[in-house]
């Protein structure tokens, strides 16, 4: 049931049935032994006028080359053999695997015919587009699809200047150990974002960049049905916040919609004036049913100096009213001068619902 060429993203895996039958039945118990067949590459490639490299021999595994043919029937035994994409050349080329009969054994000396049974496969790791993403093409009638480690840290890469990109998820995904790059970091903070999570989770989410550490610097557009678990953010000399150091801007809004943050850190080592769980600051900027627990705003370096409007949800609220409606935050926070459980500076009237 194998494709004509079989063609997986890295780090995918595919495994497939081989089984042994006969034309014919016999009177004994046969065994039949199955490998690779080295030599076969040559003489097809000579055939066929090709020139096919074998598939490297940790991209493949067979659970086990013995086959036994019972006496009186036509069907043997079966094995797994499963293909491994990540141990195929990065350029992208099909491949050949020959696979042999290379024994058969029986109780009476058994002979092989001359002209004995291979069968080609062909192998090839696909190559991701410059996007980095496998499906979507970012714009909202196809996002890009988001499903491993790999397409969650393409996000930042994939935003553009001047235009929206859609995402959507269609996967939980553990980043756990990768460092989040913020896109959206530089004025005219025009880069906007349509992130669907699709009711899944971020696991493991960090951050620790020199400027507005944040999943986007400024959130310009929309994110919502996500869930963050064990985020971690370090703050130096900057505005910060898990979802932007500003959720909206004076001139374009944002939306946070159904989003839940089950555990976060923020380390806090400076003293910019806005600091908070989701936001540093909310400008313009929509929030509904979202809800920051267990939220934990340290003093990295145990100096006693923590910024100034520093909130457990968002750090300021200023030139431009926002909306808060069912939200919520629990957990613990370190601060001096403005500093609250919800939001610590408020130059104008948040309308909370």
């Amino acid at each position: 049931d194998m494709e004509d060429t079989l063609v997986l993203m890295p780090p995918k895996t595919k495994t497939y049935t081989v089984s042994i039958n006969a034309p014919a039945i016999a009177d004994e118990l046969l065994t039949v032994t199955v490998g690779a067949n080295p030599s076969k590459v040559a003489e097809f490639n000579k055939a066929h006028g090709t020139s096919y490299e074998i598939v490297p021999s940790d991209a493949y595994s067979i659970s086990t080359p013995t086959f036994l043919l019972p006496r009186y029937n036509t069907t043997g035994t079966t094995a797994q053999i499963t293909f491994n994409s990540s141990a195929m050349p990065e350029d992208g080329a099909a491949h050949i695997l020959p696979l042999s009969i290379l024994k058969i054994e029986g109780t009476d000396k058994v002979d092989m015919a001359p002209s004995d049974s291979t069968v080609y496969v062909f192998f090839r790791r696909k190559l991701l587009p410059s996007s980095g993403f496998e499906l979507g093409t970012g714009t909202q009638a196809d996002p890009y699809i988001i499903r491993n480690t790999n397409e969650m840290m393409c996000v930042s890469r994939a935003m553009k200047a001047g235009q929206k990109i859609w995402f959507k998820m269609d996967a939980d995904v553990d980043i756990t150990g990768e460092d989040w790059i913020p896109a959206n970091c530089m004025a005219p903070y025009d880069m906007a974002v349509d992130f669907n999570g699709n009711g899944h989770k971020i696991k493991g989410f960090t951050c620790n960049a020199d400027s507005m550490p944040s999943m986007f610097g400024v959130l310009v557009g929309s994110i919502y049905d996500v869930t963050f678990e064990n985020a971690v953010i370090d703050v130096n000399a900057s505005q910060a916040g898990l979802l932007g150091a500003s959720v909206g801007t004076e001139t374009a809004g944002a939306e946070v919609k159904n989003v839940t943050v089950n555990g976060l850190t923020v380390n806090c080592s400076g003293t910019t004036t806005g600091l908070g769980g989701m936001a540093g600051s909310a400008v313009g900027a929509t929030f509904t049913n979202v809800k920051v627990n267990d939220v934990n705003i340290i003093d990295a370096n145990n100096d006693a100096k923590m910024p100034s409007g520093l909130g457990g949800f968002v750090g300021q609220c200023l030139s431009v009213p926002s909306t808060f409606t069912s939200c919520s935050t629990s957990g613990s926070v370190i601060g001096n001068q403005s500093s609250a459980g919800f939001c610590g500076l408020s130059g104008l009237y948040p309308v909370c619902r």
